[in-house]
């Protein structure tokens, strides 16, 4: 389940309700989301959120991918921020965004024990 569109894109749909895009507006749409009960986890295992969301806490203070695991959910992250010319190449391309959350999460723990791949095994993986 991809729940958490960009900035924009969540944007386009509040807009057809006449919601204003405010980051709060947007919490509170992702906490009615998330919160729909024990039902949603028996038809969704993982939700692929937006990096805002990783910032978020229900109104109780339970920060948002959290409330996933309390329903057995898998919280991830969108890391595609597009791509960009494969070097050494003229037509091939390559997607941005997993280095990013990698660096993210060394140098200030906010993505700690939030990602699926530990970052050990990608330790581990670019050394062999």
């Amino acid at each position: 389940m991809l729940t958490c569109a960009a900035v924009g894109t969540i944007g386009k749909r509040f807009d057809k309700i006449n919601l204003k895009n405010e980051e709060e507006n947007r919490r509170a749409y992702r906490q009615l989301l998330f919160k729909a009960g024990t039902e949603m986890a028996k038809h969704i295992s993982g939700v692929i959120m937006f990096h805002e969301t990783f910032f978020h806490k229900a109104d109780d203070g339970t920060p948002l991918p959290k409330v996933l695991e309390s329903l057995g959910v898998i919280p991830g992250i969108k890391v595609d921020k597009g791509t960009v010319n494969l070097a050494g190449t003229s037509d091939e391309f390559t997607t941005q965004g997993l280095l990013t959350v990698i660096l993210y999460r060394v140098l200030s723990h906010n993505y700690l024990n939030l990602l699926i791949v530990p970052l050990s095994a990608v330790q581990r993986d670019l050394s062999s």
